[in-house]
């Protein structure tokens, strides 16, 4: 996810030619990521257009009802994680790889950790097992 998530943040900035987009797979191997982090990150994308059209700012129908929604955690909801867990949280939604209906699940997960607060590290891992086994009708919803 953090792949896609570069990848989104590039497109948004403008930093991606249309060579680098076809070559994406190496773009993300040069930035040191992993066949398995890059084939996660492309399973995701196909799985959530939306997320990509709306980073690159193209119109596409979205699933959710308010695509400008953003889910602002409470000081509770932000002790169970270290900061740079929820800054990855944080650009996760901005880029629109979650929703705020993702985000609650999320945190649903997080509060049942033994071990608090979750690192950036562990909170990564737990938001690809919930993204990439919702089906996909379910996304976003």
């Amino acid at each position: 996810m953090e792949a896609l998530a570069v990848v989104l943040t590039e497109l948004q900035r403008g930093n991606l030619t249309a060579e680098e987009m076809s070559m994406l797979s190496e773009l993300l191997t040069r930035q040191g990521f992993t066949p398995q982090e890059i084939t996660a990150a492309m399973d995701l994308l196909q799985r959530r257009p939306e997320a990509m059209a709306r980073s690159i700012g193209t119109a596409l129908p979205l699933r959710q009802p308010n695509p400008g929604a953003w889910r602002v955690l409470t000081k509770f909801e932000r002790s169970m994680m270290t900061p740079e867990a929820e800054g990855l949280l944080q650009q996760m939604q901005r880029t629109s790889l979650v929703t705020p209906f993702d985000v609650d699940s999320i945190l649903d997960e997080i509060a049942r950790e033994e071990t608090l607060p979750i690192n950036r590290d562990d909170l990564l891992e737990l938001m690809t097992e919930i993204l990439l086994e919702k089906p996909q009708g379910e996304l976003g919803e």
